[in-house]
Parts: C-alpha cells; sequence; structure tokens
C-alpha cells in the first residue's frame, strides 16, 4: 500500500483552492486599476500624448510606484493599456490621505488574503497527508476526492486527510 506523497497532496490543495485565488486576483485587479487611475491622473495629458509617440524600447506598460504621503509610504505596481517612461528607479508620487487609505487598505487586504490561502492550503495537504487509503478520501473529503487526479486514482497511490475546518475555512474566505 502507498501513502500520499506531498507533492501529490499539494495538486489537490492547489485545484481545491481555485475560487480564493480567483478571488485574489480580482483584488489584485481592483488595486491596479485604482492605482492606474492615481498615475494616469497626475500626468498631464501633453505628457502622456508625447510619451506614447516614444519608440517601444523607451516605453513599457508596467511600473513600479512608490505613493507616499505624511501619513505612511506604500510601493505599488501599475500595468496599464498606457505607455510609460522607461526607469531606472522607482517613481515617487504623492498621494491625498483618502487615495493612500484605499490603497493601504487594498494591499493589507490581498496580503492577509495569501496567507490565508496559504494556511489553507498547508491544512489541506496536511490533512491529505493523514488519511491512508482513497477510500478514506472519499468517504471522510468527498470534496478533496473530487479533485484527486484521474491518473493518480488509476495508480496504487494512497492518501492521509484530516478535515474539519478545511471546508469551512474556505467557504469564508473574504471576497
Amino acid at each position: 500500500m502507498k501513502y500520499m506523497n506531498k507533492q501529490l497532496a499539494g495538486e489537490i490543495a492547489f485545484n481545491m483552492l481555485k475560487s480564493t485565488r480567483d478571488k485574489i486576483e480580482a483584488k489584485q485587479k481592483e488595486l491596479s486599476d485604482f492605482n492606474e487611475k492615481i498615475v494616469l491622473n497626475l500626468i498631464p495629458k501633453e505628457i502622456l500624448s508625447a510619451i506614447s509617440k516614444l519608440p517601444d524600447g523607451w516605453v513599457e506598460k508596467s511600473n513600479n510606484f512608490y505613493f507616499n504621503s505624511p501619513y505612511g509610504n506604500v510601493g505599488v505596481s501599475v500595468c496599464t493599456t498606457n505607455r510609460l517612461p522607461r526607469k531606472h528607479n522607482e517613481y515617487g508620487i504623492k498621494i491625498n490621505k483618502v487615495d493612500f487609505e484605499k490603497v493601504k487598505s487594498l494591499t493589507d487586504e490581498i496580503n492577509a488574503m495569501k496567507n490565508k490561502s496559504k494556511q489553507l492550503k498547508e491544512q489541506i495537504v496536511s490533512s491529505l497527508l493523514k488519511l491512508r487509503t482513497l477510500e478514506r478520501i472519499k468517504k471522510d473529503f468527498p470534496e478533496a476526492y473530487k479533485h484527486f487526479p484521474k491518473d493518480a486514482m488509476s495508480s496504487n497511490n494512497i492518501i492521509a486527510i484530516p478535515i474539519e475546518n478545511i471546508l469551512k475555512s474556505i467557504n469564508e474566505f473574504p471576497e
């Protein structure tokens, strides 16, 4: 009888957490869109127009910005459809308190979601490594069984899973 290995458990956990990754990506897009709005509102339209005419080697569509205010500082990345001047260092941009607090809040929320997702993955992997057989997984953790790779089922791999609060944590993952 073979036991569940960490790689297979990690693959199952990764598949189970797709919805949490989607929520994190949506929050990251919200932050990037907000950052883009801030940056583009601070660059005069004439400069953006002139930049759009520069050769590709002089511009890029993604830059790191360093937002600072009397309330604190935060580094952000902006991906935009607009062309921005190529840089060697991060741009420093002063922003107002309301914008700073929103950027900081979204950044903190994304970091918290990533940490929670990492913890959930570790719990799922640990659970999978504790259950001994495919039958136990099917019986005790059917949600994980649904994500079990079909090619692994045909082999004699056997898995271990302790479950308790994992499903609850996945369902309570913040929007």
